[in-house]
């Protein structure tokens, strides 16, 4: 957890006020959730998962929300990402 804590400090501290997160959940009658993610970063890929049987500090985000949502969508470069549950 130690390297987890120091990536994450390295990570928050090369954040700038230039930085964009906006977020969005609905609550449907039906029982479905959508959240949708959007950010002015570099955007994510998705087919650069980690192995889930690694150790790693960081990378399994993605694969978790995919193995959570009944439909997921990452769009513009990554950068939006809308899930299902």
């Amino acid at each position: 957890m130690e390297q987890f804590y120091s990536l994450r400090d390295k990570q928050l501290q090369q954040l700038t006020h230039n930085h964009k997160l906006v977020a969005s959940l609905q609550w449907r009658t039906n029982g479905e959730i959508r959240i949708q993610v959007s950010h002015n970063g570099r955007g994510c890929y998705p087919v650069r998962q980690s192995n889930p049987g690694t150790l790693q500090c960081s990378g399994r985000g993605l694969l978790l929300i995919r193995a959570l949502s009944s439909e997921y969508e990452c769009l513009e470069g990554g950068r939006l990402t809308r899930v299902k549950l």
